[in-house]
């Protein structure tokens, strides 16, 4: 399946969900009292202290570099290695052809990583609920 893995993620009332060396928290908040037309011209002034929209890419590959208790000790490398592989070619955006497999994979790691209901529902439905 191919996928536009620059899809940016959104709270639930819609506006943008920010990652960037500022404390989400307060950056998030202000942002979410603003229009869209608003929220757009502030992501690209933000673009200049790298603070971007979080996209699917870049959830995905936040967790799938993710180290987690259940798996502690016993993730083999192998696995480890290819979920290095995968977030290496998802974590820039763009469009990327990937295998229900690697889909699969990438939907228990967000699951994980992002336990509340707002970015791992939307990665869930963006890459086709199984």
């Amino acid at each position: 399946m191919k996928r536009d893995f620059s899809t940016e993620l959104r709270t639930i009332d819609g506006a943008l969900i920010l990652q960037g060396p500022l404390d989400p928290s307060t950056v998030g908040a202000a942002l979410t009292t603003l229009d869209r037309e608003t929220q757009e011209k502030v992501k690209v002034a933000f673009a200049a202290y790298s603070i971007r929209p979080l996209t699917v890419g870049g959830a995905a590959s936040a967790a799938l570099g993710g180290a987690f208790p259940d798996e502690k000790g016993k993730l083999p490398d192998d696995e480890r290695n290819r979920r290095w592989k995968l977030a290496l070619q998802i974590v820039e955006g763009g469009e990327h052809e990937i295998t229900a497999e690697q889909s699969s994979v990438i939907k228990k790691v967000v699951s994980k990583a992002y336990e509340g209901a707002v970015i791992s529902p939307q990665v869930h439905i963006f890459l086709g609920e199984e």
